[in-house]
């Protein structure tokens, strides 16, 4: 299993989970590694980039995985099979990267393929496991 080089485990889930089990275990469990793999490359290519924020005293708590009895985003969300992160860029504008990544269908550089990206958030999310490459969201 991948393991991620940018990103600490708490940065990537939910106190609730990271409580009774840190690391790359619950990493491997909970994630499918293309979305790891995809984070570490975004952070990579375009720098630093921010994930949850929970661990340093700030609110965001489920921009990785999410519990399937989470209230936050849709029923069926990908956040919550371990294929979806959030992503908050600090050297690139949102909108600037979203248009990058979607003038290139998802595929970028050396990364697996992106095959969904939220429009209009403020936020990055981006998500793999589609058949074809979709944008969809505001």
């Amino acid at each position: 299993m991948y393991t991620p080089i940018h990103f600490k485990a708490q940065e990537l889930v939910p106190p609730t989970s990271s409580a009774f089990l840190y690391g790359q275990e619950l990493l491997d469990m909970l994630f499918d590694e293309d979305i790891l793999i995809i984070a570490d490359k975004l952070r990579e290519k375009f720098g630093a980039m921010v994930a949850n924020t929970w661990n340093v005293g700030g609110a965001h708590q489920y921009r990785g995985w999410r519990p399937r009895n989470c209230a936050v985003g849709a029923l069926n969300s990908k956040h919550k099979m371990g294929m979806a992160i959030d992503l908050i860029p600090a050297e690139i504008s949102v909108n600037d990267l979203r248009d990058h990544i979607v003038a290139r269908k998802g595929k970028l550089y050396d990364m697996p393929r992106i095959t969904g990206i939220e429009m209009g958030v403020p936020w990055l999310h981006v998500d793999i496991g589609r058949k074809t490459f979709t944008t969809f969201g505001r």
